[in-house]
């Protein structure tokens, strides 16, 4: 009877994970070739080929193709290379202003670009099943992760996209939750998959290298946490392990950087920039290294060891810690609260999160929470209302009563997002979606433990139940994929209210904008000024860009307005017009387009088309 069972619970685990898949490529592929973000023309028709040509012709000085470095988006993306060996071919060059488009090759190149990303996003699917199932020790809550995963939308979009983030949040998610299985588990193969996971991730973007310290302090935690024996051997034998772990993951990240970047053999100095040189980093890896003597020389002459010291006194620092679960669940709630009940919340008016807005703590007298909720204000609004839900519970529940099964996960795992979003107010920077998206799969993982603990809050169910729940929330979650299609990556949930918005079109609806303009009369023979990227590339007739151009050269037939279009003009109009410069206010403050299309039905995030008015 019971091996019947497992066999039903096995084969259904397959299923629902096959079918997550399933639904991830569908959505992922619909609308695929139909839009254009900011870009992506670089990686297609400079930095991909740039990178393949560096290797055919053994220039390998000039993989270097990024700051990013974007890597991985070569590598990956580059299959598209086999079927489009020119990608630059589509962009017929009028003059320095004036633009005209294959836009029919424009949708090809977009669909041969992309769709080696959301495929290997897909497929990865069923890895993160495998290594979550290892790190967590349940079957259920793995499925149940990666049906939150495959359904997020904002995974989905940036699984759209050609850009270094579209791979950051797999590599990375891959290595965090090797480690995991590592410190689990003991086996020596997670040592190999954390190692190259880093480096992939450092390879799709620099700073993936905040993996490092997290995984020391990943390992610090475990020990606190899960090893019960304080005997003095037993702690020696288990950090001595781990800090050699730990050092092989790094050097092993090392070499994977160093294989896929070549140009490191010519110049060393890049691998330095990539990991220890970026920001804080020298002075993290440095107290790593110093804390890692203190022990061994501690070990070696001390007859009280400090690990016994700590660890005899460690529940006085755990019950401190345990507050932070807590501290994560009162920043969602009072957002969500916050940002329903007082409309006119101003520091969300006065930090613009879509103008890449640095040095914004200088700039404004903010408080301390005030820039929390800042950070934290796209990542409330981007999940689904389900997660939201479970994760809290899970953050409340763990703040009172310490879980020996999950806390561990759940106290690491919070504390990573509490301090990634800490690290943005220190680099003074306001967090995007795009800039959170290594955040998704964990708090997709703490819902799917906070979903767990929820049902066996009540009762313990039998596996018909749980078989029936996962295919209840499979329903529920991709209802909210399907709701936002095929806008996926402009995702919001229905916490924050309609007036509001928490990222830009970023592209999204200039396909349909130049649509529009393609089935008016004689469109071949039209000139259209457009304010940002995404429309001219589907357009047939011609396209200007440029906010500083002598408008006495051309006819304007058409403006294309958006709303970043909009800030960013305002912002750039006083300093660099020309009296005879684009005059665009007037169509900004015109209350009747000739066309118009609110992204995710918001709207201040729009796409409109206004007739020009000589």
């Amino acid at each position: 009877m019971d091996h019947h069972l497992s066999k039903n619970k096995s084969a259904f685990i397959f299923f629902t994970l096959v079918l997550s898949a399933c639904a991830f490529f569908v959505f992922g592929l619909h609308h695929l070739s139909q839009f254009r973000t900011a870009d992506e023309h670089y990686w297609i028709q400079e930095r991909i080929p740039a990178y393949w040509d560096a290797i055919m012709d053994g220039k390998y000085k000039k993989t270097l193709i990024n700051d990013k470095p974007g890597v991985t988006v070569a590598l990956i993306s580059g299959i598209g290379l086999f079927f489009e060996k020119n990608p630059i071919q589509y962009v017929i060059k009028v003059d320095d202003d004036l633009k005209t488009y294959d836009s029919s090759k424009e949708k090809r190149l977009n669909l041969i670009f992309r769709l080696p990303i959301l495929m290997f996003s897909g497929f990865f699917l069923f890895f993160l099943f495998w290594i979550i199932k290892k790190a967590v020790g349940n079957s259920w809550i793995a499925l149940w992760s990666v049906i939150f995963i495959a359904s997020s939308p904002i995974l989905i979009g940036i699984s759209q996209i050609i850009n270094p983030d579209a791979l950051l949040w797999i590599f990375s998610t891959g290595a965090i939750f090797s480690y995991f299985a590592l410190l689990k588990t003991q086996e020596k193969k997670f040592i190999f998959l954390t190692a190259v996971f880093s480096g992939l991730s450092i390879l799709s973007k620099y700073t993936a290298n905040i993996l490092f310290p997290f995984f020391f302090f990943f390992m610090l935690a475990y020990w606190l946490i899960e090893i019960k024996n304080s005997d003095g051997e037993m702690i020696k034998s288990f950090f001595f392990l781990q800090v050699r772990n730990f050092f092989l993951i790094v050097l092993g990240a090392f070499a994977t950087i160093i294989f896929f970047l070549p140009a490191i053999f010519l110049k060393p100095v890049y691998l330095y920039r990539l990991t220890l040189g970026f920001g804080p980093m020298k002075t993290i890896s440095f107290l790593i290294v110093i804390f890692s003597l203190l022990i061994l020389l501690d070990q070696i002459f001390s007859k009280k060891s400090l690990l016994v010291f700590c660890k005899k006194h460690s529940s006085r620092l755990m019950r401190i810690l345990q507050f932070f679960p807590v501290l994560l669940a009162i920043i969602f709630i009072y957002l969500i609260i916050g940002r329903n009940f007082f409309s006119d919340w101003k520091v969300f008016d006065i930090v613009k999160f879509d103008i890449k807005e640095f040095g914004y703590i200088k700039t404004y007298s903010l408080s301390l929470w005030e820039k929390i909720i800042i950070e934290f204000n796209p990542l409330v609004f981007s999940v689904s209302p389900l997660i939201i839900f479970s994760a809290i519970f899970l953050w409340i529940k763990s703040s009172f009563r310490k879980n020996t099964d999950y806390f561990f996960l759940t106290f690491t795992i919070t504390s990573f997002i509490l301090s990634y979003y800490l690290a943005y107010i220190f680099m003074d920077i306001v967090a995007t979606v795009r800039y959170s998206i290594i955040i998704y799969p964990l708090i997709s993982l703490l819902a799917a433990i906070g979903l767990w603990q929820i049902f066996l809050s009540f009762k313990k169910y039998g596996q018909k139940a749980k078989m029936g729940i996962t295919l209840m929330l499979f329903a529920a979650s991709f209802s909210s994929t399907y709701l936002s299609k095929p806008f996926y990556f402009n995702y919001t949930n229905f916490f924050l209210p309609r007036n509001h918005i928490i990222s830009d079109a970023w592209g999204y609806g200039g396909y349909e904008a130049a649509q529009y303009l393609n089935n008016l009369p004689q469109s071949e023979n039209l000139t259209i000024w457009a304010d940002y990227h995404g429309v001219c590339d589907f357009f047939i007739g011609k396209c200007i860009t440029d906010y500083n151009l002598i408008t006495e050269k051309y006819s304007i037939d058409y403006y294309v307005l958006t709303r970043r279009g909009e800030i960013r003009y305002r912002q750039a109009q006083p300093k660099w017009s020309l009296p005879t410069g684009v005059k665009a206010i007037p169509y900004y403050e015109n209350p009747n387009p000739a066309w118009k299309i609110e992204i995710g039905n918001r709207p201040e995030n729009f796409v409109k088309i206004l007739k020009s008015n000589p």
